[in-house]
């Protein structure tokens, strides 16, 4: 009889869609993300990611979004996967994914319909956490927020 722990560690972590502009952030993330073990599909823009999420047949578990990217960024992105009419895919945890936020920028994000926010650089543990509760995982440090 396998235990709790050992049926954790053979479970398979789930789908992720990584929406990241910057070919070497995207890669480096998404070489972490699967030597933790998640599945991941990449998109380089807001309009991939859309597109690529209501092709996909895979059970994407959550996006991590960057905020700013050409052709249509992370706010724009989030605010049509809201508004998609397959509720499923509209209602995915999907989190800001950015070195840094301003008070606006957490505004916006909220805003959009943004579950919360991710650090880069990519802690696992905060992911874990930010799957785990599909809600806010870390607020924007204070010491960097627009006054």
């Amino acid at each position: 009889m396998m235990v709790d722990a050992d049926r954790a560690a053979t479970e398979e972590k789930p789908w992720l869609m990584l929406v990241e502009d910057v070919l070497v952030n995207r890669r480096v993330v998404s070489a972490q993300l699967q030597r933790a073990g998640y599945r991941v599909i990449e998109a380089s823009d807001g309009h991939v990611a859309v597109r690529l999420l209501q092709q996909s047949r895979e059970p994407i578990a959550a996006i991590l979004m960057d905020l700013y990217m050409p052709t249509m960024d992370g706010f724009q992105a989030t605010a049509q996967i809201r508004a998609l009419s397959d509720k499923r895919l509209a209602k995915l945890p999907i989190f800001a994914f950015s070195a840094e936020l301003t008070e606006g920028e957490w505004t916006r994000c909220l805003a959009c319909g943004m579950n919360g926010a991710l650090n880069k650089p990519l802690s696992l543990q905060q992911l874990a956490i930010a799957l785990a509760t599909k809600q806010l995982t870390s607020v924007p440090d204070r010491s960097k927020v627009d006054r």
